[in-house]
């Protein structure tokens, strides 16, 4: 029998095991931005116990600190503690303005002072057992969790006082002005196109299949690497700036299944070299807005409403309801999000049945609703019966012509490409998120219309005829 991976107890480390799960991720890339807010710094700075220094350490300790409170009160908002590595690759002085040496002084000090709770990353347990009657015993699984950080309730208690409050995060931060340096390490390559065998289960648990050796001749794999330099050098002649952006690579799933390989996942996701790089595709959507700056300008988002659906029934040349052509999930009487949640199931396990909620739907639902079951709210027998007498193409996922998640995660991805080329022909800078295009807000109209005509264009081309399908796009400013 495969427990669960711990219980969620307060360890002695002061951090649950949800929270060492669901921990944030730390950039240290913002700064203060109100007086409240560098004077706080400044009057914590003073406080610590630390040894005296030169002017530039000073300085550099201040532009540490700032960025350690910035990221832990944003995620406080957010209910998570923070994370991030420990190792001095982790702290790289000319994109943070401050090295390992400074932070780890200046982390020790605060713990010293009753301020941070700090736990050094650990690796992941299982137990497993009791198994007749035997003792349960614990084995590691692969990957661990890197340092977690949180601000004591005493530092909470200091920082409201002072005027800083937590829940106020925009009006006293802002992202750091982007460090410049010479000779920034860039990515190969090679490494700008990661094909990964099939994911495999353990003790009850899914894991990412592991990474296949990449050949940069290979026809297919040569056209991505060209397109991703391409917009690569695109992008870094334009400007992104709010965040640490390197440039950007594929990800393809299932590279072990012929018939599968190159045609599964594909997803854009942020280059990291040496712990400089932005994983902006993870943060909030109006995190992103705020931050995010393309050549100077504001951005906005356009996403494909309901993509993965859409592109079922595209592909498979069938016809979307007529009433349910403007939102495939909005089915009446029922709740919008539960039959979204209906769907994203059935997809991610190529199957139109199941018997209950899975574990995600159930964990992300009553994430956002503390002290809410899922099941209880939304019965899944009754929406389960429901979506598919809407949607009876759902009955067919099992069937292996019919695209399920990763496979629409494939002609998803090639419909964001295409749309950022067009939008490159025209001198138009955008950055991907799965399903969307993050451009520059006087470019909205111009995004809409390149995934709209990439869309078609894309479903033309893999069932060789015209089609009635078009996306449905929605902007949003920032």
């Amino acid at each position: 029998m495969i427990a669960a991976e711990e219980t969620d107890q307060q360890h002695d480390d002061h951090f649950t095991q949800t929270e060492w799960v669901e921990a944030g991720w730390m950039y240290l890339r913002n700064e203060p931005k109100s007086d409240e807010a560098k004077a706080l710094v400044d009057t914590i700075l003073a406080g610590l116990p630390l040894e005296p220094a030169r002017p530039t350490t000073v300085a550099r300790r201040r532009v540490a600190l700032g960025a350690l409170l910035a990221d832990l009160l944003r995620l406080a908002e957010e209910g998570q503690v923070g994370c991030h590595g420990m190792n001095r690759d982790d702290f790289p002085l000319k994109r943070l303005g401050f090295a390992y040496d400074i932070f780890r002084s200046l982390k020790d000090a605060m713990i010293e002072a009753g301020l941070l709770w700090f736990s050094e990353g650990r690796q992941r347990l299982t137990t497993i057992g009791p198994v007749d009657g035997s003792s349960s015993r614990i084995t590691n699984t692969s990957g661990g969790y890197v340092s977690r950080f949180r601000l004591t309730p005493d530092a909470l208690e200091w920082i409201a006082a002072s005027g800083v409050f937590p829940g106020d995060w925009k009006a006293n931060w802002k992202a750091s002005a982007t460090l410049q340096s010479k000779g920034e390490p860039q990515p190969e390559r090679a490494s700008l196109v990661l094909l990964r065998a099939s994911s495999e289960r353990e003790n009850g648990t899914s894991r990412s299949g592991k990474d296949l050796k990449v050949d940069p001749s290979e026809p297919v794999v040569r056209d991505m690497l060209d397109d991703l330099e391409a917009h690569n050098a695109f992008l870094t002649a334009v400007g992104v700036t709010g965040i640490d952006f390197i440039g950007l690579r594929r990800i393809f799933n299932e590279g072990d299944i012929a018939v599968k390989r190159w045609r599964s996942g594909g997803r854009f996701y942020s280059v990291r070299v040496k712990g400089m790089g932005n994983s902006y595709e993870t943060m909030d959507g109006e995190e992103r807005r705020a931050l995010i700056r393309l050549g100077g300008s504001v951005v906005g988002e356009v996403d494909m409403s309901a993509s993965q659906f859409r592109l079922l029934y595209a592909l498979l040349d069938a016809d979307l309801p007529s009433d349910l052509a403007t939102d495939p999930y909005a089915l009446p009487g029922l709740d919008r999000e539960a039959v979204k949640l209906v769907v994203a199931q059935a997809l991610g396990k190529a199957q139109g049945r199941s018997t209950r909620w899975g574990k995600e739907a159930r964990k992300g639902y009553e994430k956002k609703r503390p002290g809410r079951s899922l099941q209880k709210d939304h019965n899944f027998k009754h929406y389960q019966e429901k979506v598919l007498a809407a949607h009876p193409i759902l009955e067919g996922l099992d069937q292996p012509e019919v695209p399920a998640a990763l496979g629409l995660q494939y002609h998803e991805s090639e419909i964001i490409r295409r749309a950022m080329a067009s939008l490159r022909s025209m001198g138009i800078a955008s950055l991907p998120v799965h399903d969307s295009l993050i451009v520059p807000i006087d470019h909205l109209d111009d995004a809409g219309i390149a995934l709209k005509e990439a869309f078609q264009a894309h479903v033309e081309l893999v069932i060789n005829k015209p089609t009635k399908h078009r996306a449905v796009v929605s902007p949003k400013g920032s």
